[in-house]
């Protein structure tokens, strides 16, 4: 998502994301399937954090569930942010600390 975000000059942000802010309120049919594909996403985080718990490379303290939603809201808010500023080193930082809080999950650490 940085390097789309530094190839797109920092402008469009997410479609899906402008369209959940613009529709949500407006028309539940989108509101709903916006939802679900938001949902998916969350749950595909959340697999690929229980994947890497298995296989150890994630300690037992990590709720998969929550950092997946937690990683989704970071996301889209740093997209918004980026877009609202026009400064990718707004998305730079975001990422940076996304990664930082990642690694308090880390096995080992």
């Amino acid at each position: 998502m940085l390097e789309i975000q530094r190839e797109q000059n920092c402008v469009g942000g997410c479609a899906l994301g402008n369209l959940a802010a613009e529709l949500s309120d407006v028309h539940e049919g989108f509101r709903t399937r916006l939802a679900v594909v938001f949902s998916a996403w969350r749950e595909r985080l959340t697999e690929a954090l229980h994947d890497a718990h298995r296989r150890g490379d994630v300690g037992g303290d990590c709720r998969p569930d929550a950092v997946a939603h937690f990683l989704v809201a970071a996301l889209e808010g740093a997209i918004l942010l980026t877009k609202l500023t026009k400064d990718i080193a707004v998305m730079e930082q975001c990422v940076a600390e996304m990664k930082r809080y990642l690694s308090i999950y880390e096995h080992g650490e």
